[in-house]
């Protein structure tokens, strides 16, 4: 009974996540978790500004670059502020300001670097440069934690080693003692 109602937990989660507002919430849920948060926030950086540049280097306007490349962030969080960023574009609001008040997704760093763009006419370049930036940072964090994940996955395996050799030899041992 317990194994079906754990069942039955599992398949509502998945499907509530699979609505609007369970995906809403599952991003928020990504961006704050500890450790892999920060992570998940820089893998949606990289793709929000790979998309703007190329949708901005393709001749696409800078509010429906950056509607479409909130898209592509696949984070519902990203995919709100976009859609809030390019509305305040299409109002006369410079895209730095915009950027900067959204301070949970956005770092003062991008919102200084698009401020650059915006004055040189180079948001395109500066996108991509943001987007670099943000891959060198994840490439050193995954390289940072597959050197941390190592050893611990050799302690388990030396934890499971150790159960299995006792699981064979203590009826061994026991045979052993009895006769």
């Amino acid at each position: 009974i317990i194994i079906l109602i754990l069942i039955f937990f599992i398949i509502s989660l998945i499907n509530y996540f699979r609505t609007k507002e369970g995906r809403t919430l599952w991003s928020e849920i990504q961006l704050k978790l500890p450790i892999f948060g920060e992570l998940f926030r820089k893998i949606s950086l990289i793709r929000f500004f790979q998309g703007v540049a190329v949708l901005i280097k393709g001749g696409i306007s800078i509010p429906t670059a950056v509607e479409m490349a909130g898209g592509i962030a696949s984070n519902s969080v990203f995919k709100e502020a976009s859609f809030e960023i390019a509305d305040g574009i299409r109002r006369g609001e410079s895209f730095s300001s915009l950027i900067l008040a959204h301070s949970d997704i956005f770092d003062e760093l991008v919102g200084s670097m698009i401020a650059i763009g915006e004055e040189t006419g180079k948001i395109d370049e500066l996108s991509e440069k943001i987007s670099q930036f943000y891959q060198d940072e994840v490439e050193a964090t995954l390289s940072t934690l597959s050197e941390l994940i190592q050893p611990i996955i050799i302690i388990i395996l030396g934890v499971f080693v150790a159960v299995l050799i006792v699981a064979i030899l203590w009826p061994i041992y026991s045979l052993v003692l009895s006769v």
